[in-house]
Parts: C-alpha cells; sequence; structure tokens
C-alpha cells in the first residue's frame, strides 16, 4: 500500500458533520477544524504514531488524504486495517467514493 492515499468524495454534508463523524469514529486521533486560504474548510486528525488523515471539506468533491509517510513503524496490516475502516465504516457515512489513489 501506499504511503499516500487520496480519496475524492460526493458529499453535502457540512465540516461539523464530518468532524463528528470522524472524530467519534476514530477516538486515537486528535481532530481539529480549520479554514485554508486556498483550499476552505477542513478537518485534520493525526494519531500518535504519525499517521495523518486530512478532509478538505470546502472543496467539491471533497477530498480526503492519509498520510502514512511520517509514520513511526506504520506496517502493511496497520495501513489496511485503517483504510479498510475508513472506506467500509467511514466514507460511506460522509458520501459517495468519485475516486481512490490507494
Amino acid at each position: 500500500m501506499k504511503d499516500f492515499v487520496s480519496v475524492d468524495i460526493d458529499s453535502t454534508l457540512s465540516n461539523d458533520d464530518v468532524f463528528e463523524i470522524l472524530s467519534g469514529g476514530l477516538p486515537t486521533f486528535s481532530w481539529r477544524r480549520g479554514d485554508s486560504d486556498v483550499q476552505g474548510l477542513y478537518v485534520s486528525g493525526l494519531d500518535a504514531d504519525g499517521v495523518k488523515i486530512q478532509c478538505w471539506t470546502g472543496e467539491r468533491p471533497m477530498a480526503m488524504s492519509v498520510s502514512f509517510r511520517s509514520a513511526k513503524g506504520a506496517k502493511d496490516e496497520a495501513k489496511k486495517r485503517l483504510m479498510d475502516q475508513l472506506l467500509n465504516e467511514f466514507l460511506p457515512r460522509i458520501g459517495g467514493v468519485r475516486r481512490i489513489d490507494i
């Protein structure tokens, strides 16, 4: 699996909605919301191992990325487990996956 995964999501949910889904479902991540001058609203999470999830909720389609680049010792099994959880549990609640680059 790649060290950087990107997903485009067709969604009408708000930034707050996406924050609630991700922070409620992945409590081991430290989550925050923000507003970028360039890409607009986003939700970002970082876990203790250095795995980073970002979702640019102000874009249409929404752009989500999962980066394992800074993760300490991220094994392929752990990457697959997180991606399976995102793809099967959380992304369907956020919207329809338009494109994925794994």
